[in-house]
């Protein structure tokens, strides 16, 4: 998994994308395994910001980079 992403919609029979986390490759470990972490991209879903707008305690800070 290289992407984490939400389905805006269709647009022209085409299915509309929006990066929420993104994986950043920072090297190898010892048996070669890729290493790395998922960056957020700054775009909070809007389930999330439903929920956020409905008054429930989601914590919004994981779509911000520390």
């Amino acid at each position: 998994m290289t992407q984490i992403s939400e389905v805006l919609g269709i647009e022209d029979d085409k299915v509309i994308l929006q990066d929420i986390f993104y994986f950043k490759q920072e090297g190898f470990d010892s048996s070669g395994k890729v290493k790395g972490v998922f960056m957020a991209t700054g775009w909070i879903p809007d389930f999330y910001q439903d929920l956020y707008g409905r008054g429930i305690d989601v914590d919004m800070s994981i779509f911000h980079n520390a």
